[in-house]
C-alpha cells in the first residue's frame, strides 16, 4: 500500500521499502548486512531491488 501510495503521489516506480530494524541499527559499520543477514526481509528487499536495476 505504501509503495503504490508513493508512486502514485510521485508518478514514479518505487524498487523497495526499507523498513527500520533493529538489526541493522545494532550492526552500526561492522560489517555488510547482507553478508551476515542474507535471508532478513531487509537483505531480501535489498536483492529484490538490485535485481530491478540489473534486469532495468
Amino acid at each position: 500500500m505504501l509503495k503504490q501510495k508513493v508512486e502514485h503521489t510521485y508518478d514514479e516506480t518505487v524498487a523497495g521499502i526499507f523498513p527500520l530494524s533493529e538489526e541493522i541499527v545494532q550492526l552500526a559499520s561492522e560489517g555488510v548486512f547482507c553478508t551476515k543477514f542474507p535471508d532478513h526481509p531487509v537483505s531480501l528487499e535489498f536483492r529484490k531491488v538490485a535485481q530491478q536495476i540489473t534486469e532495468g
